[in-house]
């Protein structure tokens, strides 16, 4: 509990400080949608010059005490064509890097644009992350980001017999750290760990569950993307230039990682058969599509074969990989820090390690891992919430994740893709060939998906 103590703390103080900015304060949010609103009409164009007529409704804020009102609202979008009389809402997040996120408009190169002219109520949703401050204190420290899009949902709930969409088909989309924040938003629909700070945060009293996850390369399981990076890795370190020391260390995370592995059902010969399985996929739906697969990727279609250290050398070919520890720095204290480092800080801005490894192996000093961190990291991390009891787990779920990407493993995708099916959730999983860290690619198919739905 001491971290709820914390939180009750800290946030009184910020309410107090925007009592004391009256002067410059609008009046109290009733997070209630206006029938009587008048949107904007604007027209997007489209890449293919396709023009999509819509109403905007910007700046609407879905919490009654927010600490940084440049980020806490969402805006909403709606097609002047929709595709029935109440269509899904299709919630979009910017979020990268878990730093802060404003709620922009449709772009007519992603999934915002392709959903309005597919006839989906877009919602466009800003949050805090960790670069927010508000009175010298960084507001958007973990757990913010995750109760901020939870507001939203709940938000939209609240008010569906009255706004346009349907919030029992809320659609939520995201890359990078935006992917793994509307996985978890899929995963920990409703459950009781995050009503007290719902609450301190004057969100809605209504639900925060979502009916489909849309997750390009989520940058998820922090406590440990560092072992699995380092297992997917460590037999390339001959072309990563590491020190002595960082290949003591990729070696001693590298073999961390089959018990945790173990503990999920999942033996190194499973996983290992499963990278070669979806890199085949990956170049054979490549190939489909009229790409070459180079001799120097080491992936043959003809025996369907992937030699996975050819491959992967390939990848660090392409873009230098991480140093170990990938995610949590170990000289954190000297302030170097990763955003993930930045994420599970304080709200006075110190960073933080979140790892019983990077605490162990500090350079120096003797620190130890908080019971704050740790509740933290449970907030921010889907895998705690999937399947679990008093969790409202979305039902569909589309995931996708570049051959190429370096800033995450596979091991991290395709476990979370296990433990979703486990757990009885309808998964679309896949590779994508040539695709590094990015996300919002092939709409055409996301968009035939969804139809079917």
């Amino acid at each position: 509990m001491s971290f709820w103590i914390r939180y009750i703390y800290n946030t009184s103080i910020l309410i107090a400080g925007l009592l004391l900015l009256s002067s410059c304060q609008r009046e109290s949010v009733k997070l209630k949608w206006d029938k009587n609103q008048k949107g904007e009409i604007r027209t997007l164009v489209l890449a293919d010059d396709t023009k999509v007529k819509y109403t905007a409704y910007e700046k609407i804020f879905y919490t009654s005490k927010e600490s940084d009102s440049t980020y806490q609202y969402m805006n909403i979008y709606v097609p002047c064509r929709m595709r029935e009389d109440n269509p899904p809402i299709f919630l979009k997040t910017y979020v990268g890097g878990y730093m802060a996120s404003k709620a922009r408009g449709p772009l007519a190169n992603d999934a915002t644009a392709y959903a309005l002219s597919e006839g989906y109520v877009v919602c466009i949703v800003g949050s805090r992350g960790w670069n927010s401050k508000f009175m010298n204190m960084h507001v958007g420290r973990a757990p913010a980001a995750i109760m901020d899009l939870k507001a939203a949902v709940r938000y939209l709930h609240a008010n569906d017999s009255i706004m346009p969409g349907d919030a029992e088909r809320i659609i939520a989309d995201g890359t990078s750290a935006g992917g793994a924040l509307v996985a978890l938003l899929g995963a920990s629909g409703n459950n009781a760990d995050y009503a007290l700070p719902l609450e301190l945060l004057g969100a809605a009293d209504a639900r925060d569950d979502i009916w489909t996850v849309v997750s390009y390369c989520p940058v998820t399981d922090l406590e440990h993307s560092d072992m699995a990076y380092e297992w997917q890795f460590c037999s390339i370190n001959d072309v990563r230039g590491l020190s002595d020391r960082q290949l003591l260390l990729s070696s001693q995370l590298a073999s961390s990682y089959p018990d945790y592995l173990e503990s999920q059902g999942v033996s190194e010969d499973k996983m290992d058969s499963w990278i070669r399985k979806y890199i085949l996929q990956a170049a054979s739906v490549a190939v489909s599509e009229g790409q070459e697969i180079a001799p120097e990727t080491g992936v043959s279609l003809s025996d369907t074969t992937v030699d996975v250290s050819k491959f992967l050398r390939y990848m660090a070919g392409v873009q230098p990989l991480k140093s170990p520890p990938a995610f949590d720095a170990l000289n954190v204290v000297n302030k170097y820090s990763t955003f993930e480092n930045k994420l599970f800080g304080s709200v006075n801005g110190q960073d933080a390690n979140f790892t019983e490894f990077a605490v162990k192996n500090q350079l120096s000093g003797n620190y130890k891992l908080s019971e704050d961190v740790k509740w933290k990291t449970h907030l921010m991390n889907p895998m705690e919430f999937i399947g679990k009891k008093g969790s409202t787990m979305s039902k569909h779920w589309y995931i996708r994740y570049g051959v190429l990407d370096r800033d995450t493993s596979f091991p991290v995708q395709l476990l979370l893709k296990h433990k979703l099916k486990v757990a009885g959730a309808d998964v679309n999983f896949a590779l994508q060939w040539g695709e590094a860290h990015s996300g919002d690619y092939q709409l055409t198919n996301l968009f035939e998906w969804l139809a079917k739905l």
